[in-house]
């Protein structure tokens, strides 16, 4: 793997909404607010933290061209949107709204700052399909833009250190699992002490009943009738208990400078849930959010 990166080396998009509290990176600030919860988890405080995954706006400062996108349903959310959404939230509202671009981002989301077994909960808003949940990714726009823009989502594609690796999938668990888990995996930043973290270290964070939520479509979906298998591996390798995540698509639908959510059956076949303005309440539509545990 060569020098250990440290977690102040990524970078992550500026945003333009003002009323947001933005973290560039993960890394570049050890007190970082995140909304904090008391709890049992030993004598530390609990914590929640809300993550977003890195699509950069594909119209850029076109401002009106991304609201006509917008009005003709032929646009799909973005960095901004995910952020916006987690703003609109009253449960998660409070705290930094982390954007991750890679595998050590997500690292971060859940060392940076925090006490062994205080990270109760990592909520995650991003783009994915049942193999593969984005870090980050981005959009080709459709010629003419009459249609919606394809989505691509990053992964690991076997050349370079595992975390950066820009997606979730069994190729970048996979490598993960080879790893040494009590070896120093990523660094302290840049003149902080401490040895840095293995990734037993890192799943010491957890608390014992700990939750990795992804708010995304369909990677909860297991068109073979089985259990979700991406999900019971992101729960093992990464150390979290319980991984939940949705086997519907989640839809936006903007109104009043407001972002509307609900979950959808790709197949027709269930009906839709309610919409919401707080993505937290989607946790509620029982007929699309699976929850897998990691035994």
């Amino acid at each position: 793997m060569g020098e250990t990166p440290s977690y102040q080396d990524v970078n992550a998009p500026e945003s333009p909404y003002g009323d947001v509290k933005n973290v560039d990176s993960p890394y570049a600030d050890g007190n970082a607010a995140t909304p904090e919860r008391t709890g049992s988890a030993g004598s530390a405080k609990q914590v929640e933290v809300a993550c977003v995954g890195s699509f950069a706006n594909p119209y850029g400062n076109d401002g009106a061209r991304k609201q006509k996108a917008i009005k003709a349903n032929v646009w799909e959310p973005d960095t901004d949107d995910f952020r916006r959404v987690v703003n609109q939230s009253t449960v998660a509202k409070g705290g930094g709204i982390l954007i991750l671009n890679n595998l050590m981002a997500l690292f971060g989301a859940i060392v940076q700052g925090h006490e062994d077994r205080s990270v109760k909960r990592i909520d995650l808003i991003t783009h994915s399909n049942s193999r593969l949940i984005g870090l980050r990714g981005g959009f080709e726009l459709a010629k003419g833009e009459a249609t919606k823009p394809a989505i691509w989502l990053g992964d690991y594609y076997g050349a370079g250190p595992v975390l950066e690796a820009g997606g979730l999938s069994e190729a970048t668990l996979t490598e993960l699992d080879s790893t040494d888990e009590d070896a120093i995996l990523i660094a302290p930043p840049k003149g902080a002490k401490g040895k840095g973290w293995s990734l037993n270290d890192i799943r010491r964070k957890l608390t014992p009943d700990a939750q990795l939520a992804l708010y995304s479509c369909e990677a909860a979906l297991s068109r073979g009738g089985g259990p979700p298998l991406l999900l019971k591996h992101i729960a093992t390798s990464l150390g979290f208990p319980t991984v939940a995540a949705f086997a519907g698509k989640i839809r936006y639908r903007v109104d009043a400078a407001k972002i509307w959510l609900r979950v959808e059956d790709a197949d027709g076949k269930l009906p839709p849930s309610a919409e919401t303005l707080d993505y937290r309440a989607l946790d509620g539509a029982t007929a699309y959010f699976v929850r897998v545990n990691s035994k």
